[in-house]
C-alpha cells in the first residue's frame, strides 16, 4: 500500500477479503509485482501456493522456469486460455521447452513490470515532495511532532488539505503513456520490441 492508499496493480473487482479483513493471496501477489528484487521470490512463492490449492490465478505469478512450465501443462484448456490472456508469456511456453529461453521471457516480463511501476510511481513521489517543500515552509512548522499518533495524523490530514495534496498524480497521464514510457527503457538497454511484445501483460493488468 503506497502513501496515496491505492492498492497497486490490484483490479477493483478482485480486491478480495476474507472475514478477518486480510487480502488474498492473489491481491498479495499483484501488489508486489515492483521494482525491489526481495519481492519477486514473495510473488513466486505465492503464486506456488495458490496454484497447489487449485486456482488458477497462481500461474499468473510462478516465475520459477520449472515449476511455472509443469503447472502450464498441467493445466486444463479453458485455464489455459483464460489465464494466456492476462499473462501472454504462457501462452509461449508450450513452444518453448529450453529453460534458458523461458528464462529470459520471464526476464522481459519482469523488467517490464519493474519500469511500469517506476514510472508508476515516480509521479507519486514527485506529488509528494512537492507537497512536503510547501508545507515545511509554512511559519513555526515542525514534523515529526511529540503529540499523540491521532494528533499528529490529524495535523497531517489538515496540511494535506491546506497545501493540496494531489488526491491522484496518475489523473492526467495515460496508462498508456506510462507503458510507453517504461518500453523505451526496456528498448534502451537491449531488448527488441517484438521479443517484448511477446511477454507484454495487457495495461489493464499492469496499470488497472
Amino acid at each position: 500500500m503506497d502513501i496515496f492508499s491505492k492498492p497497486p496493480r490490484v483490479k477493483a473487482e478482485e480486491f478480495i477479503v476474507d472475514p478477518d479483513g486480510w487480502a488474498s493471496q492473489h491481491v498479495v501477489a499483484q501488489m508486489k509485482k515492483t521494482d525491489r528484487a526481495k519481492d519477486w521470490p514473495i510473488v513466486d512463492g505465492l503464486g506456488q501456493r495458490l496454484w497447489a490449492a487449485d486456482l488458477s490465478t497462481g500461474l499468473l505469478h510462478i516465475n520459477d522456469p520449472a515449476r511455472l512450465q509443469a503447472a502450464w501443462s498441467a493445466a486444463d484448456e479453458p485455464t489455459r486460455q483464460a489465464m494466456a490472456i492476462r499473462r501472454p508469456l504462457l501462452g509461449r511456453l508450450s513452444a518453448t521447452t529450453n529453460e534458458g529461453q523461458i528464462e529470459r521471457l520471464l526476464l522481459m516480463e519482469r523488467l517490464v513490470w519493474e519500469r511500469v511501476n517506476d514510472e508508476r510511481h515516480r509521479r507519486y513521489t514527485r506529488a509528494w515532495k512537492d507537497f512536503f517543500r510547501r508545507w515545511w515552509k509554512e511559519a513555526e512548522w515542525s514534523w515529526p511532532t511529540s503529540e499523540p499518533f491521532w494528533m499528529q495524523h490529524q495535523r497531517a490530514v489538515q496540511a494535506v488539505h491546506q497545501q493540496q495534496l494531489h488526491t491522484n498524480p496518475l489523473a492526467d497521464t495515460a496508462r498508456e503513456d506510462l507503458l510507453s514510457a517504461a518500453l523505451r527503457r526496456l528498448a534502451d538497454m537491449g531488448f527488441p520490441q517484438n521479443e517484448v511484445a511477446r511477454v507484454l501483460p495487457p495495461v489493464d493488468e499492469l496499470l488497472p
